[in-house]
């Protein structure tokens, strides 16, 4: 049984040194065993994740006045989209596209499975509204226009990711309320989001 304290540490080191997408990652090798959800872990995880959630999870991936960022740093005043644009997200080390995709998908893990607590937890502070605008709005400028010059691969790896919390927290989710909230998603089902719905199948 990993004890908490080196989760703890995780948490620390993140808060200390900066964000980092590996450390990040580092928490999913103990959210399942034998391939299944370990319930223990993602409790342990979320909690934790919860208790430093400002400094830790990285929902906007917006640097244009972030204390987690040094100004001197190139990417300082960045949006989201300007680091696709950038292409940010193919750096091995250092991204903050990657990480920004690793806090959704950390969040994810925790949530799967046979977890209601946990995602309720995450639904306090994750809302539907949130996630579809993230899924289908992640490639457009502030006016509402379709960014033409940008990598498309950075748009789907974020995108993908919001679809994943979108299926682990509010899909499987067996709370007839969040069912219904899930059925009265317009914007989502629409006939004008048909090709992100069609994403959402082959995503999750």
């Amino acid at each position: 049984m990993v004890p908490e304290t080196l989760f703890h540490h995780f948490i620390v080191a993140l808060q200390t040194w900066g964000r980092k997408a590996r450390w990040l990652r580092f928490f999913e090798v103990f959210l399942f065993r034998n391939g299944a959800p370990f319930k223990r872990n993602q409790d342990l995880i979320l909690r934790l994740l919860v208790d430093a959630w400002d400094a830790v999870i990285d929902l906007q991936c917006d640097y244009r006045d972030s204390q987690h960022l040094p100004k001197r740093d190139p990417r300082s005043g960045m949006t989201r989209l300007q680091l696709i644009k950038s292409k940010d997200h193919h750096k091995r080390v250092g991204s903050l596209v990657r990480y920004h995709c690793a806090s959704i998908d950390l969040l994810a893990h925790c949530a799967v499975g046979k977890n209601p607590v946990n995602q309720v937890r995450i639904m306090m502070r994750v809302s539907l509204e949130r996630i579809i605008e993230n899924v289908l709005g992640c490639g457009l400028r502030p006016d509402g226009t379709v960014e033409t010059d940008i990598d498309l691969d950075g748009v789907f790896m974020v995108r993908g990711s919001w679809l994943r919390l979108m299926n682990a927290v509010y899909l499987k989710s067996l709370d007839s309320e969040t069912a219904k909230q899930v059925q009265e998603a317009a914007r989502f089902w629409g006939s004008e989001t048909n090709d992100q719905s069609g994403l959402m199948v082959e995503v999750v």
